[in-house]
């Protein structure tokens, strides 16, 4: 009674060669496959060259997993439509999947395209693929001019509520409190200069952190990419864990800063 030209079939749980089976007997000669793994539950995308035109990237930029995918590829859409990859900084695969403890799948799922008229306008841009930590997929950055740190600047005392999500500030405050007893001035004087000794050597820049640990987690996830190392994929769970305490620190300090301005 129907006809389909194009079918989409989200999150079809199953995947492998059950899943190519039932696919080859849905009639279509082209398709288009995200398997199904873990929380991901897949993607078909189903189609007859003859009646639909589709360019979909091919699997060349794939590592892992079973090939599911059509050879027919967009190069000619993209060369027809005189538009460039603008290419990435960092990692390859901008996806990633775990099967079990040693098998994984990746690929680029995502990409930037520029004309020309775009790069004569925006000379410096590039995109950039940034560490996974909350999603199987790598956060995508445009940015469209070179970037440059600002200075820090000396700033009068200020008490960050940030700092009530270390576990030792606590006992810093207690300790340092009972110094001086009865006279509030000194208490506070003593603590103020206790807490930005304390602020500078162990609570630290926030900001220098989040940057240090995203970078060792993109090298952890180019290694990773080359290699599986149960060591590096452990490394990795800890360290994206640290990552969320951080963000945790910082929505704290800018809810702290809108209120202050």
């Amino acid at each position: 009674m129907y006809h389909f030209e194009v079918l989409a079939i989200f999150e079809p749980r199953i995947s492998g060669d059950r899943a190519c089976k039932v696919m080859d007997k849905l009639g279509f000669t082209d398709r288009f496959v995200v398997e199904s793994s873990g929380f991901s539950r897949g993607i078909w995308l189903l189609w007859s060259a003859s009646l639909v035109k589709l360019k979909i990237v091919g699997s060349e930029e794939k590592r892992g997993g079973r090939s599911c995918f059509s050879k027919t590829r967009f190069g000619d859409w993209i060369g027809n439509n005189k538009l460039v990859d603008l290419g990435f900084i960092s990692q390859k695969f901008t996806w990633m999947t775990r099967r079990g403890v040693r098998e994984e799948i990746w690929e680029r799922l995502d990409r930037a395209l520029y004309s020309m008229d775009w790069r004569s306008t925006f000379a410096e841009g590039f995109v950039q693929h940034l560490p996974r930590v909350s999603s199987d997929h790598c956060p995508i950055m445009l940015s469209l001019r070179s970037n440059h740190i600002p200075r820090n600047s000396l700033k009068p005392f200020r008490f960050e509520a940030m700092w009530l999500k270390h576990e030792q500030f606590g006992d810093l405050v207690r300790q340092r409190w009972g110094v001086h007893n009865g006279n509030i001035v000194e208490k506070v004087n003593s603590l103020t200069g206790k807490l930005r000794e304390w602020n500078r050597d162990t609570f630290g820049c926030i900001f220098q952190k989040k940057r240090r640990i995203l970078a060792r987690i993109n090298g952890i996830q180019n290694s990773l990419g080359v290699r599986f190392r149960l060591s590096l994929a452990n490394l990795e769970v800890k360290l994206r864990e640290e990552y969320n305490h951080i963000i945790e620190q910082e929505e704290i300090c800018w809810l702290q800063k809108s209120r202050n301005t």
